[in-house]
């Protein structure tokens, strides 16, 4: 995977509220600048129509990203095109497509932007989606990812912890269960992310305050002594225990 500059990039946009099931979709593809996108986080519409404006997030990779497997330590050329988090304004009247790198997250290499999963779509009780919490090297150092950020899209500040290993992907977990859609602060829950110490070569799951992000862990799940899980990739919350029977034998 490599970019090619006689390729055109862009942002395809497919209605979904059709009234009919043989209604054809509208697709709107609006020009944008060339970058290389694994994941999206908090996404809002405002207004309807050919007046809406959809404004989002995602974790940009520059022209330069392939996918070498650099060091061993991540899936692509981390240290030579790392991620960056951008905001984007998608304007359906002009058919226009602005993107916009925040000051405090532009000297960060990130990925896996996570954001809490019951306010993916705005209610009117929840107002707009405002936190994205992101898997952090240091500044200005793209690997490891060694920290947690917590960006507030609206006020444009971050908090951070730093940790004393590597760390993957922040996974939100409300307190509030499903209620957390009218209920709660955004930002009321935990974050939960695998942890590696490479000197002691073991794994830990850690559990954050989301409020609180830069306190670091209220609570740490260890695997036990010399015991380590090979670095994984996605995680998620779901409000339900699923259990298996015993097997009969």
């Amino acid at each position: 995977m490599k970019f090619y500059d006689d390729a055109k990039s862009g942002m395809v946009f497919v209605q979904r509220n059709v009234q009919t099931a043989s209604a054809q979709r509208q697709q709107i593809f609006m020009q944008a600048e060339p970058c290389h996108i694994f994941h999206f986080c908090n996404a809002e519409q405002i207004g309807t129509g050919e007046d809406s404006v959809i404004k989002f997030g995602a974790v940009c990779l520059p022209k330069a990203f392939n996918m070498e497997w650099q060091y061993k330590g991540f899936l692509s050329n981390t240290s030579d095109a790392p991620g960056v988090y951008h905001d984007y304004e998608a304007n359906f009247k002009t058919r226009t497509l602005k993107r916009s790198c925040p000051e405090p997250v532009a000297d960060r290499s990130c990925e896996f932007p996570t954001i809490n999963p019951y306010r993916h779509v705005p209610s009117p009780s929840s107002g707009s989606p405002r936190f994205v919490y992101l898997m952090s090297g240091q500044k200005g150092i793209p690997l490891p990812f060694t920290d947690i950020v917590k960006y507030d899209t609206i006020d444009r500040t971050t908090k951070v912890w730093h940790s004393d290993g590597v760390i993957g992907e922040p996974v939100f977990f409300p307190r509030l269960g499903n209620a957390s859609t009218h209920f709660g602060d955004e930002d009321d829950g935990w974050i939960i992310t695998q942890f590696y110490k490479p000197g002691a070569h073991e794994s830990e799951f850690l559990v954050l305050d989301a409020k609180k992000i830069e306190d670091g862990p209220i609570c740490r799940l260890k695997m036990g002594r010399d015991k380590h899980i090979p670095y994984s990739f996605h995680g998620t919350f779901c409000p339900y225990v699923f259990t298996h029977p015993k097997p009969k034998l």
